[in-house]
């Protein structure tokens, strides 16, 4: 005979059913924290936060490293990469305190200088210029040629990166920097005498254009295509640190899951999984 559920059986009924519930759940194993079912995210933002990517960045350019290890450069480009990389990945200022060490050594640099524009223009002269003493002083419209010039220059760095508990690694990188600059060059006038040579510029932005003639101006132009070279190379280094950052992390998280949480301080000290020194001039090596 079926049993039929009343008012008063329903409750007792319901209390069993829970009972079953909270028996299978108890009894249902749980996750391993102690080793096999313990597993780490590489790419999980909280596990990079708390355990920081440290880098120390040098170039090299064949001076002694009393020499360069002072040099304005590299202040420069550790402060790019500050500026541009995430905050997991800290630039420290002291190679020792790295978990990877990245040297840029210049290899090549080549600049040069070539006209890409020439045109020629003329001014009518603003009213404070317009006179000079003499007989053709009275100065209408001027004439010059202004010349657009580019430099150009590549810059060829071989790169070492020095992970440690993982080796090192070689790479090369080309970098590009450009700027240009505009001159002007023979200037005349016309003026009551009819057009004539000409000192005598129509405004002010004129008279800066023939400042920068006679090629002094390549120097300045020089400095500028230098600097905008190193923060060409902060951009494209920064993207090369991202991808050993990945490296690092995804071997980090494999210690995690081997050593489990427990241990999960201790993995990320590299001191104690391969204890190293560093000499001077600084390759590691084994104590």
């Amino acid at each position: 005979m079926r049993r039929t559920e009343t008012p008063a059986t329903r409750p007792f009924s319901r209390l069993k059913t829970g009972l079953l519930l909270v028996m299978v759940a108890a009894s249902a194993p749980t996750a391993a924290h102690d080793g096999a079912g313990y597993h780490v995210d590489p790419v999980d933002y909280e596990f990079r936060a708390s355990h920081p990517f440290r880098v120390f960045v040098d170039l090299e350019r064949g001076q002694t490293r009393k020499a360069y290890r002072q040099d304005a450069n590299d202040h420069y480009i550790r402060d790019r990469l500050r500026y541009v990389l995430p905050s997991n990945i800290v630039i420290v200022s002291r190679r020792r305190d790295a978990d990877m060490t990245v040297q840029a050594r210049l290899t090549d640099y080549n600049l040069s200088f070539h006209v890409t524009d020439i045109a020629r223009r003329n001014k009518k002269y603003k009213k404070r210029y317009r006179y000079t003493p003499g007989q053709c002083g009275h100065h209408k419209r001027a004439f010059y040629t202004r010349v657009t010039e580019k430099g150009v220059a590549v810059a060829d760095y071989q790169l070492t990166y020095r992970i440690r508990g993982e080796g090192a690694y070689a790479d090369a990188l080309r970098v590009h920097a450009a700027e240009s600059y505009r001159y002007g060059e023979n200037l005349q006038a016309l003026t009551n005498c009819g057009v004539v040579p000409s000192a005598n510029y129509p405004n002010s932005t004129v008279a800066r254009l023939f400042t920068q003639a006679g090629g002094h101006y390549r120097d300045t132009l020089a400095q500028e295509i230098r600097t905008e070279g190193l923060r060409n190379l902060a951009q494209l280094l920064a993207g090369k640190i991202r991808a050993r950052a990945d490296q690092f992390y995804v071997s980090l998280a494999a210690r995690h899951d081997s050593f489990g949480p427990s241990r999960g301080s201790a993995v990320y000290d590299y001191d104690d999984v391969e204890p190293r020194r560093r000499p001077a001039y600084g390759r590691w090596q084994d104590d």
